[in-house]
């Protein structure tokens, strides 16, 4: 377990340093209109790849891990095949979708005009493929190359090539966007190139058999999205591109204090599939005690140099501070109530999840739009984080009786966890130096 959520934790760091480099080429180089402009844009396509997925990169993960525990590489190869073919259909609605709202006139930043509506259709299909593709190799146990393309490559293509623009004086928004979608095609095809690695069996005709479980878990998926996504772009349309850009830059280094949790919900989701019976329990102990462990140095981290990051960006963005530091508090209910929307997810409690994911969702696009500033969207952000999770700990309580967070967990148990981590560690650090002496 741990050497996963060491490898999944330094190309997790990877890409958000990437990642945040590029935010502040862009915004060190770009007005703050522009900065917030772009980043809308981003927001939409990252909530609209949840959309496109239709809940198939949960529904790969959970039934992909057991396919190929079990060495059913046929059953692995239809639920890949049947997943892509939902993501290219709903990906081309959406792309319908856009195009119509830009023949009515509708006035948004991504339907002001066609080629602008064709990138940002052509981009969600795309997230959504991604995805697909790093949970097939995540349940494939590639987890390696499953992040790779999703933390370094998105993050790195554009990084390069948004510094030669700068280096060369050309740089604007239409250059960050064909280097944004650029990065997006050149993860698309590392994907397919490591899937191809695994060798499976061509794809045999077969009904939909996942479709009932993928649209269960796929409102959930997209409420979580549009939680995390909707507060920039709303703000962006009530309180003008300004306001949204500090948002996102605050929200941007927020992000920082989540790579830790990020890793470890990565390496125990397949963990968490593969458990049954009385295992289940022991599995989310583990997984909570990590992410109590990688959240609170997630966010003593950025209490300790948020600042100096916004700094970073430059002068006109000092003042997102207090805004940073609501969003932490927001943060912290994941630190402590565990993993809950995975485990629910995993144990086949779906529908729940979903449920409480999109009436808190709703809750929060009803309240968003009475506040225009940044400070006010994130408290609002902040307290819909606590409510949603402690819903969703909740439900796990009643619906599978597993404590999960670190109020499940005891002094002796969590000190024999520890002891246990300690032990992988030395493992992992003597397989190393045995492996680094035969070379």
């Amino acid at each position: 377990m741990l050497g996963s959520v060491a490898i999944a934790l330094l190309l997790r760091v990877g890409g958000t340093v990437l990642w945040l480099l590029f935010s502040i080429v862009v915004a060190r180089n770009l007005s703050v209109e522009e900065f917030g402009l772009i980043f809308f844009v981003i927001n939409v396509i990252m909530t609209g790849g949840t959309v496109a997925i239709a809940g198939y990169d949960v529904t790969v993960l959970r039934f992909g891990a057991r396919f190929w525990r079990d060495e059913e590489k046929q059953e692995f190869r239809n639920l890949f095949s049947e997943a892509q073919q939902a993501v290219i259909v709903v990906g081309s609605i959406v792309t319908l979708a856009l195009v119509v709202g830009v023949l009515a006139g509708l006035d948004t930043p991504v339907t002001h005009g066609m080629p602008i509506a064709i990138f940002v259709g052509g981009a969600i299909t795309a997230i959504g493929l991604m995805s697909v593709e790093r949970d097939v190799l995540r349940a494939g146990g590639k987890l390696q190359e499953a992040l790779f393309a999703f933390s370094i490559i998105r993050a790195l293509v554009p990084l390069i090539l948004t510094t030669i623009a700068w280096l060369w004086g050309v740089l604007n928004t239409s250059v960050i966007f064909v280097a944004y979608l650029t990065a997006l095609l050149a993860a698309l095809a590392w994907g397919r190139w490591r899937i191809g690695k695994l060798e499976l069996p061509p794809k045999r005709t077969a009904p939909a058999q996942y479709l009932k479980v993928a649209l269960a878990i796929w409102p959930g998926n997209a409420g979580l999205v549009a939680f995390q996504g909707a507060p920039a772009i709303v703000i962006g349309l009530a309180g003008g591109l300004g306001a949204a850009g500090l948002f996102i830059a605050a929200q941007r280094i927020a992000q920082l204090g989540t790579f830790l949790t990020d890793a470890v919900r990565t390496a125990v989701g397949p963990n968490l599939a593969q458990a049954d019976g009385k295992g289940q329990q022991e599995a989310v102990t583990h997984a909570s005690f990590l992410m109590a462990i990688s959240g609170l140095l997630g966010i003593c981290f950025l209490l300790s140099l948020g600042w100096v990051l916004l700094w970073m960006f430059g002068p006109e963005y000092r003042s997102a501070l207090p805004v940073l530091l609501v969003l932490l508090v927001g943060q912290l209910s994941w630190t402590v109530l565990g993993p809950t929307a995975l485990v629910l997810n995993m144990f086949g409690e779906e529908k729940v999840r979903s449920v409480i994911g999109v009436s808190t969702t709703i809750m929060l696009l009803v309240v968003l739009p009475m506040f225009d500033t940044a400070i006010g969207v994130a408290t609002v952000v902040a307290f819909m984080s606590w409510v949603m999770n402690f819903a969703l700990w909740l439900a796990i309580r009643i619906r599978l009786n597993i404590r999960c967070g670190i109020v499940g967990i005891g002094i002796k148990e969590a000190l024999w966890l520890l002891e246990e981590e300690r032990y992988t560690l030395d493992n992992l650090l003597l397989r190393i130096k045995k492996r680094d002496k035969k070379h």
